[in-house]
């Protein structure tokens, strides 16, 4: 007859599992913690540059707004309006309503007028004449490597940026 070897089984914890296997090692834990760390260190790199390309591109829809309701007005009341850039190129002011805009922070507003005769070369300027003529040019708002243009056609004035 064959020998039967009696299985003695290994003692077990408290909490029903072998000591051995319990818990994670050091190597693993060390691991987690650097993943942890890449992904941390990687989001606000990309969330910075989804926002600064969705606050210039709402400020390049709020300047395309302007300079539809500046020609709006100029052709209602038959009055010329213009839109004047800063110094400093953060911000500009509707005229003859005297509203005032500021562009995100760390970005640059500037103006190449066309070479129409409405065209004012010695300020960042654009006019709207209240017969709907208006001299033309593109507003551009850089941030960086980000930029987002506003174009006027000369002489109608319709105004156009990319979405």
């Amino acid at each position: 007859m064959p020998k039967l070897v009696e299985v003695v089984p290994t003692p077990m914890s408290t909490t029903g599992s072998n000591d051995a296997e319990v818990g994670f090692t050091l190597l693993e834990t060390l691991a987690v913690i650097v993943v942890v760390a890449v992904i941390s260190i990687g989001i606000p790199t990309v969330s910075a540059l989804v926002s600064d390309g969705a606050r210039l591109r709402d400020a390049a829809f709020l300047l395309a707004d302007d300079l539809r309701a500046l020609r709006t007005n100029a052709l209602n009341s038959d009055s010329p309006g213009s839109l004047i850039i800063n110094a400093q190129g953060n911000g500009y002011v509707l005229q003859p309503a005297n509203i005032s805009r500021d562009i995100p922070v760390g970005a640059l507003l500037v103006f190449t007028p066309s070479a129409s005769r409405l065209a004012r070369p010695d300020t960042a300027a654009m006019m709207f004449q209240s017969d709907s003529v208006t001299g033309g040019g593109v507003f551009k708002l850089t941030m960086g490597d980000l930029v987002r243009e506003v174009e006027i056609t000369w002489p109608s004035g319709a105004i156009a940026h990319e979405h």
